[in-house]
């Protein structure tokens, strides 16, 4: 690496990620579709753990070894796969929009923060009703599916003409904080697959 990419690579790395252009969260919906993100990978090789260790265990790109997040957020940079999955970042960006409804506004808030969406249900009394439904308008996408990261939250996502209406429930008969809950929405666009995660939190109460 050169003195610039060195330079460039640790400012990437101190830097932080809020605030951040529109291009840095679509390249970083790419990478969260990719399966040379570590974070998608089960098994990683003992290689690929010391290649990757020096992002303290963050979402990585196991072709560079970089950070996902630090590649993403430097605008001189390009996504090393071949072909490269940014390739078209910046055509889309132009040509295409994307839209995050709340639908159920008395039951949660949602907040984009960095690369996520916040679900923050506040207080939940037990055994109540927690169905929150998001509308989601992206051009061009198809094959949306939507997954969990545990039973205890279940997603359902059905497409009504350009729309994709996801529903989350959240088990409230689970007394306690809700942490480390997500739903991941996979698509592809462009030929390009794609990611939106979910990170849900609050507390139910009995």
């Amino acid at each position: 690496m050169t003195i610039d990419q060195l330079k460039r690579a640790a400012i990437a790395k101190l830097s932080s990620k809020k605030d951040m252009p529109e291009w840095y969260y679509q390249r970083m919906e790419i990478c969260g579709g990719c399966p040379k993100n570590s974070g998608n990978v089960d098994k990683i090789s003992f290689v690929d753990r010391v290649r990757i260790s020096h992002n303290f265990g963050k979402d990585s790109c196991l072709v560079c070894s970089c950070g996902t997040s630090d590649l993403a957020s430097d605008p001189q940079e390009h996504c090393k796969d071949k072909p490269s999955r940014w390739k078209a970042v910046e055509t889309i960006l132009q040509s295409s929009s994307q839209t995050v409804e709340n639908k159920s506004p008395e039951k949660a808030t949602i907040l984009r923060e960095g690369v996520y969406y916040n679900i923050d249900y506040g207080t939940l009394q037990f055994n109540s009703d927690s169905i929150v439904e998001i509308h989601i308008t992206i051009e061009s996408a198809k094959d949306m599916k939507a997954s969990s990261s545990c039973g205890c939250t279940v997603p359902k996502v059905v497409k009504e003409g350009n729309i994709y209406k996801l529903k989350i429930k959240y088990d409230t008969t689970r007394v306690g904080d809700i942490n480390g809950k997500t739903v991941r929405l996979k698509y592809n666009k462009n030929n390009i697959n794609s990611q939106i995660t979910f990170l849900l939190k609050g507390t139910v109460v009995k």
